[in-house]
């Protein structure tokens, strides 16, 4: 009789532990220390492959300086910075190791997305 009463519970919690397991995209992360502040991202990992996105707010006369630290050891690094019209301040793909500063002076909200593939690395974002 117990177990007649128990078993929709059962069916009930394996059907919402599977569920919550479905998302849009997937990632895996393996290694991973993950950093973030109001002014910087950073990520370093043994594998990486998903998506890390951020918003930067610009004030009015106030340009903000995006600077960019990627370490690539093998993977691909997508990176893109686009303001709320869709419009690209930087686009960049497969990107080796490297540093370089983007500065977005039109006021507005900017995406910051970063889409790696089997990455091996990591990478540092910082702006103020």
């Amino acid at each position: 009789m117990k177990v007649r009463k128990l078993f929709p519970l059962l069916l009930v919690i394996i059907t919402v532990l599977g569920l919550s397991g479905c998302t849009k995209s997937s990632s895996v992360e393996i290694g991973s220390l993950e950093n973030n502040t109001n002014a910087r991202t950073s990520m370093s990992y043994t594998l990486f492959t998903g998506t890390k996105t951020r918003e930067i707010t610009v004030e009015k006369d106030k340009p903000i300086d995006v600077a960019v630290d990627i370490e690539t050891k093998s993977g691909s690094l997508d990176l893109s910075i686009t303001n709320e019209a869709g419009e690209y301040s930087y686009e960049g793909h497969d990107l080796e190791t490297n540093s370089f500063v983007v500065t977005l002076s039109d006021a507005g909200n900017y995406t910051v997305q970063i889409i790696t593939k089997k990455h091996k690395g990591g990478f540092t974002i910082t702006w103020e």
